[in-house]
């Protein structure tokens, strides 16, 4: 039985919002930093519409929320076409089915 592969962390570091983090985890630097992109302009997309007297924690909570909200969007999205997939996948079966029945039986003497 071979031995699992040990995780390797990355540690990579990253701007959100004016503030340096480094960053540690499984992702590569690159999705690392394409991630925390995401997030920096979220929050700056968020703090362009808010009062100037907004504190990052609570600008940082509004991009999460926008960002939940993409997410749970994107999800349902995904379950639809799952959803949709599986039932013409079914359908396309059904007639298949009867094609090669009816193919069967014409060849039956």
């Amino acid at each position: 039985m071979e031995a699992a592969q040990p995780t390797v962390s990355v540690q990579t570091q990253v701007e959100i919002f004016g503030r340096s983090y480094t960053i540690r985890g499984e992702a590569s630097e690159e999705l690392t930093r394409q991630i925390a992109a995401y997030v920096d302009q979220k929050m700056r997309d968020v703090a362009a519409k808010a009062p100037p007297d907004s504190s990052p924690a609570k600008i940082g909570i509004l991009a999460a929320l926008y960002i939940a909200s993409e997410l749970f969007e994107l999800r349902q999205q995904h379950e639809t076409n799952t959803a949709l997939i599986a039932k013409k996948a079914s359908s396309m079966l059904s007639l298949l089915d009867k094609e090669l029945a009816e193919e069967y039986n014409t060849l039956e003497p």
